[in-house]
């Protein structure tokens, strides 16, 4: 007969005294070895709101200093997962042709448990071209990602169009764009995120975009 891995032994006691006793001795040592159900470690649904700036200075007529900065609330708008700084230079090399190396701080905590920082150095390259009334952009973007798992690459490529239309008085912009990433960690491609919608100036100094 095997022997037990533990023997308790609970003394005679009144008839009320024992069944409490034999509660109380489950109520501790059930806890230790009971597995909780294991949740979804992201929500289903979610509801963000995302702030970016950017400042820029120029330096002459073909370099600019661009400082950078973004939070984003989640959870419902109810607690900060994420916040980003960085320092970067565009150079128009041609009046369609724009290089921008930077330099990224990243912060996040997308859920409780779970939090990562990261530094980044990339550079990206953006043409730009029209086609009659259709204005035309490329950006290709590496990124060298400093993660505490291990330092990556990245490739990013997002081609856009847009072309400027009147509904009577009010001018407005359509516009499409669709954006792939590689990483060199996973050794695939292991992103693709698209946009469509409409844009609108209000003023020199707010535009408003509503897309999906």
């Amino acid at each position: 007969m095997p022997l037990p891995l533990f023997h308790l032994a609970i003394p005679r006691t009144p008839r009320l005294v024992r069944p409490v006793l034999l509660l109380f001795l489950a109520s501790v040592v059930c806890p230790r070895i009971a597995r909780p159900q294991s949740k979804p470690q992201y929500p289903r649904n979610d509801t963000q709101v995302w702030t970016d700036v950017e400042a820029t200075h120029s330096i002459s007529d073909h370099v600019r200093l661009n400082f950078n900065g973004g939070l984003r609330y989640g959870g419902d708008a109810g607690h900060l997962i994420y916040h980003r700084g960085g320092i970067g230079f565009g150079y128009t090399v041609h009046k369609h042709v724009i290089l921008a190396p930077f330099y990224n701080f990243y912060a996040t905590d997308s859920t409780p448990v779970k939090s990562a920082h990261e530094n980044r150095l990339g550079l990206a390259v953006t043409l730009t071209t029209s086609l009659g009334k259709w204005g035309l952009a490329d950006r290709s973007q590496i990124e060298r990602r400093f993660l505490a798992s291990g330092n990556t690459f990245r490739y990013r490529n997002r081609p856009e169009i847009e072309r400027a239309f009147k509904i009577g008085k009010q001018s407005l912009r359509v516009f499409l764009w669709d954006e792939v990433f590689y990483d060199s960690g996973a050794k695939a491609w292991t992103r693709n995120r698209a946009a469509i919608g409409v844009g609108k100036t209000l003023s020199h100094r707010l535009a408003i975009d509503v897309y999906y």
